[in-house]
């Protein structure tokens, strides 16, 4: 990586790192921040594509990650976010770059919206501010974000919250948002595995976003709605009688999509008609 930097004139570049899941660990998903900051010497790129293939998932809102990783859960946090950080830092001292590809990149919306003009983004996901420092249930609205305002397309491989979704403050400029699967984490759902009400607020406009947004080349069909907040089935909000069919109908507002399925919802027959009325069109899976 350093004779790379020594490009200063470069305007494309891709890079690979390929690596087993056995050999990615935590002190090598840290060290790998060293190679990063070496990217800010190349302020004349316009073009980035970094496909890191291994473990780079996020470990901070998923409850099932936490008990797989047991007593490493906190080194993988605090190496991850070293390596975030140090990313993020790279491509803040790029004001040329306009596309940005990389499947592993997680940022708050916040953090998006200090990249300087960039017009087409293929990253992982979207964090919730301090989503990684959270507890179950722990409640985190976020100020609305705006996106860079040059934006033209954003693609997210990875499931992303209702709330971050509803959170952003769209551009004029953005023709394209592609998200395929939303999820319910731990930053969404009480210690006892039941919606937040300010999650359920969200579903609405978070659906809206994506469905005002759908062109720029995302013609999607299938789409999944997951939940790893808690053990066992997430329940509807307390106090709610009709149960998740409150939020089930706002997926009415996904028009292009024909495969839904449903991970790890407790649902009731009220439930079911409630998707048939509103996504009769679709195939529904469900557990």
């Amino acid at each position: 990586m350093a004779s790379v930097a020594q490009l200063t004139n470069l305007r494309s570049l891709s890079l690979e790192c390929v690596l087993t899941q056995d050999a990615m660990t935590p002190e090598v998903l840290a060290s790998h921040g060293t190679c990063w900051a070496r990217l800010s010497a190349l302020t004349a790129l316009t073009r980035l594509v970094l496909m890191l293939a291994g473990d780079y998932r996020h470990h901070g809102d998923s409850w099932a990650q936490r008990q797989r990783e047991g007593e490493d859960h906190e080194a993988w946090c605090e190496a991850q976010e070293q390596h975030r950080t140090a990313l993020l830092s790279a491509l803040r001292a790029m004001p040329q770059l306009q596309d940005l590809d990389c499947p592993t990149l997680w940022l708050t919306p916040a953090e998006l919206a200090q990249l300087a003009a960039p017009t087409g983004i293929i990253m992982g996901g979207l964090l919730q501010q301090q989503q990684q420092r959270q507890e179950p249930g722990e409640n985190s609205s976020s100020s609305c974000s705006s996106l860079p305002p040059s934006l033209g397309w954003l693609k997210l491989y990875a499931a992303v919250s209702p709330r971050v979704l509803a959170s952003m403050a769209v551009p004029d400029s953005l023709s394209g948002l592609c998200a395929l699967r939303l999820r319910f984490g731990m930053s969404d759902v009480t210690p006892d595995n039941r919606l937040l009400p300010e999650t359920v607020a969200a579903v609405g406009p978070a659906v809206q976003r994506l469905s005002a947004h759908r062109s720029g080349g995302f013609m999607y069909r299938f789409f999944t709605i997951e939940a790893d907040g808690a053990p066992g089935l997430l329940m509807p909000r307390a106090g709610v009688a009709e149960g998740h069919a409150e939020w089930l109908g706002q997926l009415v507002g996904l028009e292009c999509i024909r495969t839904v399925h449903l991970s790890s919802l407790a649902l009731q027959f009220e439930d079911v008609c409630c998707l048939a009325a509103s996504l009769g069109r679709c195939q529904v899976s469900f557990p």
